[in-house]
């Protein structure tokens, strides 16, 4: 569990932390849920102390009250309201100069009140990849670990799930959530700065539990599957995303500095391997149910992410290397259920 920090501004913690938490736990409808929602309350994220957290919450404050007329939340392109909501208030160029305070916007695509935010992911596609090869999450209760602003999240909801929890310790990202939730109030999903270290131990109160994008930057992957299947019940089912690479069972690269220029990438193992510690870790019917190579369609520097991106981290002679001369990116995604 994470250890109280003092300096951490009350009003950031009340509103990235504990009104979600308890907007969580009152929408909590069976026993692990409950447990799960007063465990946490002894909890002060240590990401709170990171972040630039005054930045966000002065864009927060400036944050139009609109009402949408609409929301689509089981679409390619997510969509809240219609430019006609802003009622004259303001002009959408304004309203977009609102969302623009919260660049980078990696997960997506969005559409709020008629401004599309086209983010670094095309996440759409990957949820196409996934979306009929799991179990129907209608009435589910679904915990989306690394859940980033929530677009995942809200996919979920809009599939039907019954109450969704996403955790992400990357402020800036729940910064975003906290946006699209002023809009979709009524949604039962919420998103706190938190890691599966801070919760407790055996949680069992979730009937699928996503990782997608988590795997790689754990330094005990093991650990971190232990952890996921610890929060499903018995015959809840996992979903995970990484990445792979080529070769046999027991193999996994190790990348000795970045990986695609991306830090803090511990192992990228191959499917075979993959699968294997799914199995160990205590899971039965695993199933690979989509491989595929990442590329720039996917992931693509943009006006709402105009930074670095994947084009930027590939070999310019030899587009299946990375810059460092590993593997290009390729992803996989793994179904079981545990045991």
């Amino acid at each position: 569990m994470s250890l109280a920090i003092p300096n951490i501004d009350p009003a950031a913690l009340a509103r990235f932390y504990t009104a979600q938490r308890e907007r969580f736990g009152a929408r909590a409808d069976s026993k692990g849920l409950v447990a799960l929602a007063e465990a946490l309350a002894s909890v002060t994220p240590s990401a709170l102390n990171h972040g630039d957290i005054g930045r966000w919450t002065q864009a927060l404050d400036a944050l139009p009250a609109v009402q949408p007329s609409r929301v689509e939340l089981n679409s390619a392109r997510l969509v809240i309201g219609d430019e006609r909501d802003l009622d004259g208030s303001l002009s959408a160029l304004e309203f977009r100069a609102h969302l623009e305070a919260f660049i980078p916007w990696r997960k997506g695509p969005f559409e709020l009140f008629g401004v599309g935010i086209d983010t670094e992911w095309r996440c759409d596609l990957k949820w196409a990849r996934l979306e009929s090869a799991i179990s129907p999450l209608a009435d589910r209760r679904v915990l989306d670990v690394g859940s980033g602003n929530g677009y995942y999240a809200y996919r979920m909801a809009g599939a039907g799930a019954k109450q969704v929890l996403g955790i992400d310790p990357h402020v800036p990202y729940v910064a975003q959530f906290l946006l699209l939730q002023q809009y979709l109030a009524e949604v039962a999903v919420d998103i706190l700065p938190i890691t599966l270290d801070d919760f407790p131990e055996r949680c069992g109160a979730f009937d699928t539990a996503f990782s997608m994008g988590v795997l790689y930057h754990r330094r005990s992957p093991i650990d971190h599957l232990l952890q996921l299947r610890d929060c499903l019940r018995v015959g809840g089912e996992l979903v995970l995303e990484t990445l792979y690479v080529e070769g046999d069972e027991g193999y996994s690269l190790i990348p000795q500095g970045s990986y695609a220029r991306m830090r803090g990438i511990w192992f990228v193992p191959t499917v075979a391997t993959l699968t294997a510690w799914i199995s160990k870790a205590g899971f039965d019917n695993v199933r690979v149910v989509d491989e595929s190579v990442t590329t720039p369609d996917e992931q693509r520097a943009t006006s709402w992410m105009p930074y670095e991106s994947l084009s930027d981290s590939l070999d310019p002679n030899d587009s299946s290397l990375s810059v460092e001369g590993h593997p290009a990116p390729r992803r996989v995604v793994i179904v079981a259920t545990k045991r």
